[in-house]
């Protein structure tokens, strides 16, 4: 289909504007008629004052750190094609701009200042402003813009979404008096699945379980990723694991760990670089790894204390750690003798889920 290709809409008798074929084009369209904007009306691209950038650097610090190194490499990619990289918040504010800015347009330059909304309402139908309506990514061509003023641009753009799956804003790659000559819509999805990745960090009480049916796909953009707290509870998921495990934006929120994957199969040795085979509940086999972040506590003891808080019989549900507390000799001791149990005696396995040696093992069976 011709991007710059036109239908006859419903307003047209009111607008006498064709409206394009493309839907979330089309709709847009039909909100910047609901906003009252005129298609003939001069984008201003006005900034907020000095307070104010001061106050979004603050509040969109996070999103800005996870971004930046990832946005400094695209736009090192097409810094010669003339195109400009830019991060905006929620309310299409731009928080960040990359590129030459040499080789850019005048009108560009103008339109990417730091502090300038992209918000529909103030620009009409633009990628960023259509990612951010719609939240999902948008690419606008031409005569698709409906200001008329921005109509020699062309712009893609994605939306950015924190570990709740709530919105946080858009990357988007303009350019201004020539169509974009790569698939810039694949690299800034690309990117944004690298920024959001970028969010999911290990800590002393959060794990990172990254996971895909593919090894190869599993430390990759693709990758599933889960965080995971000492309570083996899903506290946040991306949207690769959301689509892998079937679920919704909030379904897999809450939700205990071992209902989500057969914990009877063991989990490997957090922190190790090797993946491991997971299996979910549902029978999906996959490769997965678990890294928890330092602290006082080690990763190993973190991970174990809770695998081994989990029912033995089969259910693969959490349950609640005995009350009663044992000395260090017996805590090993019954740490080891779960972990016999759920490799079935094999003492090379067993030392590999709690990360210690074969030996200590054989010492403890001699006794």
């Amino acid at each position: 289909m011709d991007a710059d290709s036109h239908r006859t809409g419903p307003d047209e008798g009111r607008t006498n504007l064709p409206v394009p074929t493309t839907s979330d084009v089309a709709r847009a369209w039909g909100r910047c008629i609901a906003h009252g904007i005129e298609p003939g009306q001069q984008v201003q691209f006005e900034q907020v004052g000095r307070a104010a950038l001061g106050e979004l650097e603050e509040a969109h610090a996070e999103l800005v750190r996870c971004a930046h190194p990832h946005l400094q490499w695209i736009s090192r990619g097409i810094a010669e094609t003339g195109s400009i990289v830019l991060l905006t918040n929620a309310r299409g504010t731009v928080l960040r701009r990359y590129g030459r800015i040499d080789l850019a347009s005048k009108d560009v330059a103008t339109a990417s200042r730091v502090g300038v909304s992209l918000d529909e309402r103030c620009v009409g139908a633009t990628a960023p402003s259509i990612a951010l309506a719609e939240r999902s990514p948008s690419a606008v061509a031409g005569s698709q813009h409906f200001c008329g003023s921005l109509r020699n641009f062309y712009c893609v753009a994605a939306p950015v979404e924190n570990l709740s799956g709530e919105l946080l804003g858009t990357v988007d790659v303009t350019s201004c008096g020539r169509p974009l000559g790569f698939d810039a819509l694949a690299l800034v999805v690309d990117v944004v699945r690298a920024i959001e990745n970028a969010m999911f960090q290990p800590a002393e009480d959060l794990a990172v379980a990254a996971f895909h049916v593919h090894p190869g796909l599993a430390e990759t953009n693709s990758a599933c990723l889960l965080l995971v707290d000492e309570a083996w509870t899903i506290r946040a998921a991306n949207r690769a694991a959301r689509l892998m495990l079937g679920c919704g934006p909030s379904d897999l929120l809450g939700r205990s760990f071992g209902e989500v994957f057969d914990v009877r199969q063991g989990l490997g040795n957090p922190g190790s670089i090797e993946m491991s085979h997971w299996m979910t509940s549902g029978g999906l086999q996959l490769f997965g790894r678990l890294r928890w972040g330092c602290g006082p506590r080690t990763a190993r003891e973190a991970t174990y204390d809770r695998l081994f808080a989990t029912n033995p019989t089969g259910t693969g549900q959490a349950v609640a750690p005995a009350t009663e507390v044992l000395n260090l000799h017996e805590a090993q001791a019954r740490s080891i003798e779960l972990a016999m149990q759920r490799t079935r005696g094999n003492v090379s396995a067993a030392a590999r889920l709690l990360g210690i040696s074969r030996q200590t093992i054989y010492r403890w069976i001699s006794r």
